[in-house]
């Protein structure tokens, strides 16, 4: 029956065990979602990935096309086509781009605390100086009902989705220091892990290999973010969009910004990887102890007992030949 110190050492090295598991655990799971927080908050509300994506994929050409069919689709018959040239040769793709950019710009500053005010006002005044030129009458007589600008911010206040989007930007704004924080817990995490070693060297290498396993979680969150989740947007925002044309716009934008967050998350996970990986063999830490010369082996090895003298050996003897029987007389 096992004694007393028996059983507290075993339960001892089974709470040290279970420790080690969730601090280790820990340290991988909140330095993973500290480097995709940070790589996201350095993609995200970068402006020039946004009009980047809007250039590439064509997309100013579909804002003018998609402001020519809005303006000219409750106009009679007989003036929509007129009604739609006019408002592409002022609305044009240059227009849009000049638009775009100050309107991303201020939206994405103002997400991000770098601006305090949100000013998402479209100008609409080149559209109304061409319908007051036009020399269609018709088209001169509706000069007056266009208006000059049109406020998206006023119109996401009175449905409540600016104050949605306040809360955002509130969690936007703390999740800088929250990433300070969670660095700051792993390095205290990393520490512990290091002193329930038995020994420096041990606790070194469960160190680096925390410092792998981190690693190789957050590139795989970057591939996440890179390839997989820009696959899912189009279905995700159709599904939530009444303008199909509009969902697929801001999927592919989307998707191009989330692109480049997994390829940044990825880039920081790559030299944990390497420290993890490297550092140890390198060091000759944790691995096998290097093999030993064979001479040396075989000095080390003990050589077989011998048998206590004074004692008969155990090893079978030959049997004793009996000497020669004389002949016997007849």
């Amino acid at each position: 029956m096992a004694s007393t110190s028996e059983i507290k050492g075993k339960a001892a090295s089974a709470a040290r065990k279970a420790a080690l598991w969730l601090l280790a655990s820990a340290f991988v799971l909140l330095l993973s979602a500290a480097l995709i927080s940070h790589a996201f908050l350095q993609k995200f509300f970068e402006p020039g990935i946004y009009l980047s994506s809007l250039e590439r994929h064509g997309l100013y050409r579909d804002m003018q096309k998609g402001m020519a069919d809005l303006l000219s689709s409750r106009m009679p018959a007989g003036i929509k086509e007129n009604v739609s040239a006019t408002v592409s040769g002022a609305a044009t793709e240059e227009y849009f781009k000049l638009q775009s950019t100050r309107l991303i710009t201020n939206f994405l500053g103002f997400f991000s605390s770098k601006n305090t005010s949100l000013e998402l006002v479209l100008d609409l005044s080149p559209i109304k100086a061409a319908f007051d030129s036009s020399p269609d009458p018709t088209i001169k007589s509706l000069a007056p009902e266009m208006p000059v600008a049109m406020d998206f911010g006023s119109q996401m206040k009175q449905t409540g989705q600016l104050e949605k989007l306040s809360e955002f930007r509130s969690q936007m704004s703390s999740a800088g220091s929250a990433n300070v924080y969670a660095i700051a817990i792993c390095a205290a995490l990393l520490t512990a892990v290091f002193l329930l070693h038995p020994n420096r060297q041990e606790g070194a290498a469960k160190c680096l290999e925390l410092f792998f396993n981190a690693g190789t979680s957050t590139f795989i969150g970057g591939i996440v973010f890179a390839f997989l989740t820009p696959v899912g947007l189009p279905m995700i925002l159709g599904a939530s969009s009444s303008s199909q044309s509009a969902a697929n716009m801001i999927a592919t934008v989307m998707g191009d910004v989330l692109y480049e967050v997994g390829i940044l998350t990825m880039i920081y996970s790559l030299p944990f990887i390497a420290i993890g990986y490297g550092l140890p063999r390198v060091l000759k830490l944790g691995g096998m102890p290097p093999a030993q010369p064979l001479q040396q082996a075989v000095s080390q090895t003990p050589p077989p007992a011998q048998p206590v003298s004074g004692t008969p050996s155990s090893a079978p003897q030959p049997p004793a030949s009996s000497p020669p029987t004389p002949d016997k007389a007849f």
